[in-house]
């Protein structure tokens, strides 16, 4: 956790520690901390977010998560480490974007173009059930 330091540990949360560095991240964004337990998030206030990130909380909770997030359209992602072990998950449902090329056509002209593409993310629960 490059976010939380030797001052932060048994005092604040990882959430709350690693906050003002993602703000600065973003400063268009409103970070926000949620206290407690994430299996204790109601769907009324995850429908409130346009994110969601989720750290060391079980399958069963992770998979509760996404899938209130999916239904209502809202960013999911979650993490976690087991020693030497890790994994991560990002749910951004149906994602648009563009990537803009220059070519050049000699070396007096330059053309641009921008090709749009959509990029198809499974839920969490259609990840864990592929057969890998």
């Amino acid at each position: 956790q490059y976010f939380v330091l030797d001052e932060h540990i048994g005092k604040l949360s990882r959430a709350l520690a690693s906050k003002p560095q993602l703000q600065e991240l973003n400063p268009l964004a409103n970070v926000s901390v949620e206290e407690g337990k994430a299996e204790d998030l109601a769907e009324d206030r995850v429908k409130g977010f346009d994110v969601v990130c989720v750290t060391g909380a079980s399958w069963s909770t992770q998979l509760r998560l996404d899938d209130i997030c999916r239904k209502n359209g809202i960013a999911f992602f979650a993490a976690d480490s087991h020693g030497l072990f890790a994994s991560f998950f990002v749910d951004l449902k149906s994602h648009s974007y563009s990537v803009d090329t220059k070519q050049k056509a000699d070396a007096a002209t330059q053309k641009s173009t921008s090709e749009a593409g959509i990029l198809e993310f499974p839920s969490l629960r259609e990840a864990l059930g592929a057969g890998w």
